[in-house]
């Protein structure tokens, strides 16, 4: 399933040592991606990162360390399957602006059906196996992650201009 768009091929666990960093048998619920660590390494070397670089990285060693701030680390995930179907999580949300599993898994691309829904939309926090399409019950959702994900894909980036942070960090 690495190949499809849905959380089987994308949600697996991220464990880390670093013993007196990092306490032992610690947890968090941050949502991570493995271009999080340019930006982390980057950050514990104390190395700031051009805006042009790891677009989509951000530093998650505040959550590793067990540190919050009351919002997540990053504002949302996106993925991609092996055909380039796109999807985005936010919090609980997850969007996927078509339908189908974009990948290996039948249907790997399915047409809608008159009256249903345009892709698919799931609240992982209840369904992380993703079997009940909210797509239609939430127009609400659908529409703000579709917003969001065209605003990412027209950035070509993910993290706000590095440049940016630091002023609203330090103004």
């Amino acid at each position: 399933m690495k190949a499809d768009i849905w959380e089987g091929g994308h949600r697996v666990p991220l464990f880390v040592q670093w013993p007196d960093r990092i306490e032992a048998g610690s947890t968090s619920d941050e949502t991570v991606c493995h271009t999080d660590f340019m930006a982390t390494i980057a950050g514990i070397l104390g190395h700031d990162l051009p805006d042009e670089a790891a677009e989509d990285s951000y530093d998650i060693l505040p959550a590793m360390r067990g540190q919050t701030t009351g919002r997540p680390i990053r504002e949302a995930t996106v993925h991609h399957s092996i055909r380039g179907v796109f999807s985005i999580r936010q919090n609980q949300w997850k969007l996927i602006p078509h339908l189908g599993s974009g990948g290996w898994t039948q249907p790997a691309v399915a047409e809608p059906k008159d009256g249903g829904p345009a892709g698919q939309l799931y609240d992982l926090s209840k369904d992380p196996g993703e079997t009940t399409n909210l797509w239609q019950e939430r127009p609400d959702v659908v529409r703000q992650l579709t917003q969001l994900l065209e605003k990412y894909q027209q950035e070509n980036r993910s993290v706000p201009h590095r440049a940016e942070r630091a002023r609203t960090k330090n103004g």
